[in-house]
């Protein structure tokens, strides 16, 4: 079953955004389709404004950021999955720099991974990350805490109960309580408008319905190609647990750091817990600070 509402065999939500495979897997194993948008500041993006030859080059595609004013830039990446990920990544990020590009706490880091469409995938999915929110931004600084472009399940999926989404047995019903609408018409109309203000939580749902993929937005800025390859493995790593795991053995799973350390391999475990450590004691915001037009 496909989580739209539509007819499976039509579904207009995913969009293939110019897909290529790679030839190897030897650095990068996971095969699920992967995309990123980095955003940036240039304190002259007019003289370093990109081409778009210059982007494709790349596989990427330059885009305006509302959210950082007039000296903002993102880049979106096109999917790819393997080595040829990881090294389109590692290319632009150094072409990035060498054009005066950088990040501040403004700045985040999306990801986007092809994951299943199906309701029982889906169940399990918001179970997963809504178990181990907490410890996931244990990973990140206090800019991306209590930031309103990547919000947390208690702050965005108010109508998205744990008990509401067990019993759901249609794929309609999933969408009708993440947008507070009821019917096929309304959940159409919202599901295929960019702007709706769903897409801001850290593990985005709406952009399932969107553009078919999982976004995770809570990730601060970074043009540093390994801290983004990192968190692309951590979320492979868990998605693809996901889909070996029994839904009530994920609700059984306990919230613990050890619990947690043990979905990865000791590169993983490692670095995870230089972020915990980096993070540990900081500051938080003690409010959302208030949103500005989002025009990407």
């Amino acid at each position: 079953e496909c989580y739209c509402p539509d007819d499976p065999q039509v579904c207009e939500c995913y969009i293939d955004f110019k897909k290529q495979a790679s030839a190897s897997f030897l650095q990068n194993r996971f095969r699920d389709f992967c995309g990123v948008e980095i955003e940036t500041l240039n304190d002259d993006l007019q003289a370093n404004e990109l081409s778009a030859s210059e982007c494709q080059a790349y596989q990427f595609n330059q885009h305006p950021d509302g959210s950082l004013g007039n000296l903002g830039a993102e880049f979106s990446s096109n999917p790819a999955n393997g080595d040829l990920l990881f090294e389109r990544i590692r290319a632009f990020c150094k072409f990035l720099e060498s054009r005066k590009f950088y990040v501040n706490s403004a700045c985040g880091l999306h990801i986007h991974i092809e994951v299943s469409r199906r309701l029982a995938y889906l169940k399990k999915v918001f179970a997963f990350y809504k178990k181990f929110e907490t410890l996931f931004f244990q990973m990140l600084p206090p800019s991306r805490q209590d930031n309103c472009y990547c919000r947390k399940f208690s702050h965005i999926y108010q109508d998205l109960k744990m008990g509401d989404v067990l019993s759901m047995e249609k794929s309609l019903e999933f969408a009708e309580k993440l947008y507070a609408v009821k019917g096929k018409r309304e959940v159409k109309g919202c599901r295929t408008c960019h702007s709706h203000d769903k897409r801001y939580g850290w593990v985005n749902f709406h952009s399932l319905f969107y553009r078919g993929t999982l976004e995770i937005r809570a990730h601060s800025g970074t043009l540093n190609p390994q801290k983004i390859i990192n968190w692309l493995n951590i979320h492979h790593a868990c998605l693809n647990l996901i889909k070996k795991l029994p839904l009530d053995i994920i609700r059984r799973l306990p919230d613990s750091k050890a619990c947690f350390l043990s979905f990865f391999d000791k590169k993983l475990q490692y670095y995870i817990k230089q972020r915990w450590k980096k993070f540990s004691g900081t500051s938080t915001p003690t409010s959302t600070p208030a949103c500005e037009t989002d025009l990407n």
